[in-house]
């Protein structure tokens, strides 16, 4: 991967971060983190991996993510300057509950 396209990873997961606490009205207690963002090398595509807590409320965050695409991805375009702006693509990270399960299978073998 190029420094380039890991810069501008790192651009769209932080002004992306940034828009999601400004414009996203989620439930009570509910919080999404974006664990790692993967623009294409042409720009035309984002995928943005994120986390949710509680867990429970994955299914509630995706549906507000997506219906929030398009205006976040309005707003990220006005915030940063690119050639073109990624059509954000928002995928459940699963990694952290896997995790967590593999430390709990752990402890279950002492």
């Amino acid at each position: 991967m190029s420094d380039r396209i890991i810069k501008v990873n790192e651009l769209v997961g932080q002004k992306l971060g940034q828009l999601m606490l400004q414009e996203l009205e989620l439930p009570l207690g509910t919080l999404i983190t974006i664990t790692s963002v993967s623009v294409s090398p042409d720009l035309s595509s984002a995928k943005i991996f994120v986390s949710v807590m509680p867990t429970e409320q994955k299914k509630e965050a995706m549906k507000i993510l997506i219906n929030g695409r398009g205006n976040l991805q309005k707003l990220l375009g006005q915030e940063i300057v690119l050639r073109r702006t990624p059509k954000l693509i928002f995928l459940i990270d699963e990694i952290g509950e896997k995790v967590a399960e593999l430390d709990r299978l752990l402890d279950n073998l002492q």
